[in-house]
């Protein structure tokens, strides 16, 4: 079934984006958008999170990598 809407976490390399996941308690598309960091995004897909990759230092296109990937209508950030 696909979802309604989708997440886009905005990470960096910041271990609190497992604290925002936590919080989410909806069923919804969550894409993680990080620097180059083999490890985290590891461990962010073994719990069914998208993970991509962007260049540091600029939000808008951090922004626009998990708009384009998102499969839903409703995107937030």
């Amino acid at each position: 079934m696909m979802k309604e809407a989708t997440v886009v976490i905005r990470c960096k390399n910041d271990e609190d984006v497992f604290n925002c996941l936590s919080s989410i308690d909806e069923d919804v598309e969550i894409i993680v958008v990080l620097n180059d960091n083999p490890d985290l995004k590891k461990r962010l897909e073994s719990q069914g999170v998208i993970c991509l990759i962007s260049p540091p230092g600029n939000l808008s296109i951090v922004s626009n990598i998990g708009f384009d990937a998102a499969t839903t209508d409703k995107v937030i950030i």
